[in-house]
C-alpha cells in the first residue's frame, strides 16, 4: 500500500494542478485488453487456470448438459480502462452471444470482473445470488478456476429453482418411505413467461400490477389450494423427521407448519372477506388477493426452507463418515486462523477508535467458543457413527457444520473490517488533502477580496475550516467519522466560494473595473462536486461494494434483437 503521506502529497498535487502551480505530467498506460471476439468456451488471455483448464471445461460442459445454455469465461490482465459490466457487455456482442449464452469475464490484474446474460431468462436477483454466493468468494481468493465451476454450479442451482414470480406454487409433493429412509421432493412449476418475473430494475413484481382480474383471482384459488395441500403433506414430513432423527432436530419444521397454518388462516379469512355479501371496490378487492399471494408465498418459502434442510440432513446420514473426516480438516483451519486473527483485531484496536471496531470487536471470543462447541459435536457425531447411529451423528455433524461456518463469518469479519479501514483511510487521506487545499485557496480569495466579501461567506469558511482541524485529528483513529467530517467541510467550503464570488460580482457591478481574479477559475479542478450544493465527491472514489452495486445496476442498451441483457460485476 502506497505510504499515507505519498498519497497526501499526490492529492495535494492534484488539487494545485488546478491552480496552475505545476505542470502536468504524462504517464504511459498500462497494457489493457479490448473487447474480444470468443472463439470457444474458455478464452485465457492472461494464462490464469494453467492445470485448471480441464476442471474448468468439465463444469462448463455439465451446465451444459443441466440446463441447456452455455457458460463462456474469459481471462485477461485488465479491462481497457472499462468497467467489468461494460467490457462483457461489449464482449458478449461482438461475439454474437445467444439467447441462452452467459459470459464471464476476469481481469486480474485489474482485480475486476463482469458478466453478461439475457434478462428473459435470469433474473438480477439470479445473477446477484450467484455473484455473491458463488463468483466473488473465489475471485477474493485468486481461485481463478474456482471462479468459473463456481458460476456455473450457481447458475444451474438457480435454474433448478426458478418457479412462478411470487413462489407459491408446490408442485407435486411425494413421501416414499423405506424403513429409517425417508425423501421427499417438492418441485416449483415454471410459469409461463407471458407475464414479467421481476421488473426493469429486476425488483418482483406486484402481481396485481400485471394479471389482469380473472387471471389474479385464478392465481389466489390455486395458491390456496396448494398450500393448503402442502401444510398437509408437511404434517406427515415432521412425523417422519422426528422419527428419523428426533424432536429436538425437527422442532423448527413442526413451528414452521404451526405458524404456516396460522398465516394460511389469515389468508382464507381475506379470501372468504371477499365472498362476504358487503361488496368491496375494485381497487379494494385487487389488494386484497395481492395480499393473499403474498401470504401463500411466505408459507410456501418457509416450508422449501424446512424441506431444503431435512434434505440436508439425510444426505449427511448418507455420508456421515466422510463428512466428519473433512469437517475436521476445516474446523483445523478455522483454529489455526483464530491466534492471527486475534493479533489482526489488537493491531486495529491500536490504531482505530473504539467505535471504528464495536460491530467486531467480540468476534474472536465467539469464534472461539464456536470452535469448542463445533468440536464437542464432531467428537459426538463419531461416537455415534461408531455405534451406527448415523441419523444422530447426522444432527450432531449439522451442528458443528452451522457452528463452524458461524465462525469462519466472524473471522472473516475482522479481515473485511481491517481492509474497509484501510479503504476508509485511504478515502480519508485525499479528501484532507483536498479540503486542505479548497479551504487555503478560498480563504486567499476572500483576504483579497476583504473589501467585498461579506460575512455568509466568511461564516461558511469559519465553520469549514473548524471542521477540516476537527477531520485532521480524526483521520487516522476514525477514517470513517473524518471523512464524513471532511464531506461536511467540503461542502461548507463549496457555500463559501458561492456566496464570496457572489458577492464580489455584485461589488464589481457597482463600482469600477478591477482585477479580473475569479475563485471559479482558481478552483475550476478541484473535485468539488459543481452539481450539488453540500456535496463533494471524493476525487471520484467509492467504496468497493457501492461500485459493484451501481455495476449490477446498469442495464445494457446494446442488443441487436428485441431481448434485452443484465449485466454486472465489480472489483474484487
Amino acid at each position: 500500500m502506497m505510504p499515507r503521506f505519498v498519497r497526501r502529497a499526490l492529492a495535494v498535487t492534484s488539487a494545485l494542478l488546478a491552480l496552475g502551480v505545476v505542470g502536468v505530467v504524462g504517464v504511459e498506460p498500462a497494457a489493457a485488453e479490448e473487447p474480444v471476439d470468443v472463439s470457444g468456451q474458455i478464452t485465457d488471455r492472461a494464462d490464469a487456470l494453467g492445470a485448471d483448464r480441464p476442471q474448468v471445461q468439465a463444469a462448463l460442459d455439465r451446465y451444459y448438459r443441466d440446463t441447456g445454455r452455455q457458460l463462456f469465461v474469459v481471462y485477461v490482465r485488465t479491462f481497457d480502462g472499462l468497467t467489468g459490466a461494460e467490457w462483457a457487455t461489449r464482449t458478449a456482442e461482438r461475439s454474437g452471444l445467444g439467447r441462452t449464452d452467459v459470459l464471464l469475464a476476469v481481469a486480474l490484474e485489474s482485480r475486476s470482473y463482469g458478466y453478461d446474460a439475457d434478462s428473459d431468462e435470469l433474473s438480477d436477483a439470479d445473477l446477484e445470488k450467484v455473484d455473491r454466493e458463488y463468483i466473488l468468494p473465489a475471485l477474493r481468493q485468486d481461485d481463478w478456476a474456482g471462479a468459473a465451476t463456481g458460476a456455473a454450479r450457481g447458475l444451474t442451482d438457480v435454474d433448478r429453482d426458478t418457479g412462478i414470480p411470487w413462489g407459491w406454487v408446490v408442485g407435486g409433493t411425494a413421501v416414499v418411505a423405506a424403513g429409517a429412509a425417508y425423501g421427499v421432493h417438492r418441485s416449483r412449476r415454471r410459469f409461463d413467461h407471458t407475464h414479467p418475473v421481476v421488473d426493469e430494475h429486476g425488483q418482483p413484481v406486484d402481481p396485481a400490477a400485471i394479471l389482469d382480474d380473472d387471471e389474479l383471482e385464478a392465481a389466489v384459488a390455486e395458491a390456496l389450494v396448494v398450500v393448503d395441500d402442502a401444510l398437509q403433506t408437511a404434517d406427515q414430513e415432521v412425523g417422519f423427521a422426528e422419527a428419523q432423527f428426533g424432536e429436538a432436530a425437527a422442532a423448527d419444521f413442526r413451528r414452521t407448519v404451526v405458524e404456516g397454518r396460522a398465516t394460511l388462516r389469515e389468508a382464507f379469512t381475506l379470501r372468504q372477506r371477499l365472498d362476504d355479501a358487503e361488496p368491496e371496490t375494485d381497487a379494494e378487492r385487487r389488494v386484497l388477493l395481492s395480499r393473499v399471494l403474498h401470504l401463500c408465498d411466505t408459507v410456501d418459502d418457509a416450508l422449501d426452507a424446512q424441506v431444503e434442510r431435512l434434505d440436508a440432513l439425510r444426505d449427511l446420514q448418507t455420508r456421515a463418515p466422510e463428512v466428519a473426516d473433512t469437517l475436521q480438516q476445516r474446523l483445523d483451519a478455522v483454529v489455526a486462523r483464530l491466534a492471527p486473527t486475534a493479533e489482526t483485531l489488537r493491531a486495529l484496536q491500536s490504531e482505530h477508535a473504539g467505535s471504528a471496531l464495536a460491530a467486531v470487536s467480540g468476534n474472536v471470543i465467539r469464534a472461539e467458543s464456536l470452535t469448542r462447541s463445533a468440536t464437542e459435536q464432531l467428537s459426538q457425531a463419531r461416537a455415534a457413527l461408531g455405534g451406527s447411529d448415523h441419523a444422530t451423528a447426522a444432527v450432531r455433524l449439522r451442528t458443528a457444520e452451522e457452528a463452524t461456518g458461524q465462525a469462519v463469518a466472524l473471522l472473516d469479519a475482522v479481515d473485511t473490517a481491517r481492509d474497509d479501514l484501510a479503504h476508509a483511510a485511504d478515502a480519508a487521506d485525499d479528501l484532507l488533502a483536498q479540503v486542505t487545499a479548497t479551504v487555503s485557496a478560498v480563504s486567499t480569495y476572500v483576504e483579497t477580496h476583504r473589501g467585498a466579501v461579506g460575512s455568509t461567506a466568511r461564516t461558511r469558511l469559519s465553520e469549514a475550516g473548524r471542521l477540516l482541524d476537527a477531520g485532521r485529528q480524526a483521520v487516522d483513529s476514525d477514517p470513517e467519522e473524518a471523512t464524513r467530517t471532511l464531506e461536511r467541510a467540503a461542502g461548507l467550503v463549496k457555500e463559501a466560494q458561492t456566496s464570496a464570488e457572489a458577492d464580489v460580482a455584485a461589488w464589481r457591478a457597482s463600482s469600477a473595473p478591477s482585477d479580473d481574479l475569479s475563485l471559479g477559475g482558481i478552483l475550476g479542478g478541484l473535485a468539488m462536486g459543481s452539481g450539488s450544493r453540500g456535496r463533494v465527491r471524493r476525487s471520484g472514489r467509492t467504496t468497493r461494494s457501492s461500485r459493484r452495486t451501481a455495476s449490477r445496476r446498469t442495464r445494457s442498451p446494446r442488443s441487436t434483437s428485441r431481448r434485452s441483457r443484465r449485466s454486472g460485476g465489480g472489483r474484487f
